[in-house]
């Protein structure tokens, strides 16, 4: 098992992500980025999470699946 993160380690990984997702929604909804490097970045963003409050790494989520987004602006 992977080394645990103090509760401050956590919830500034928590923050990272969050900023990481609302920035690549963001861009995905001016159309700077397309469909297929939204969803990379996305597959990017869980794989850098390192082990978090289960003790796993998390698992790339698929937008397609996903049926709430970041942001509730759509494109």
């Amino acid at each position: 098992m992977g080394k645990k993160l103090l509760e401050s380690e956590q919830e500034q990984l928590v923050a990272e992500s969050l900023w990481l997702h609302y920035f690549n929604q963001h861009l995905y909804n001016r159309g700077s980025i397309t469909d297929r490097e939204y969803k990379r970045m996305i597959e990017k963003i869980a794989m850098r999470r390192p082990l978090l409050l289960s003790g796993r790494r998390s698992t790339p989520s698929c937008p397609e699946n996903n049926t709430t987004s970041y942001m509730t602006s759509e494109k």
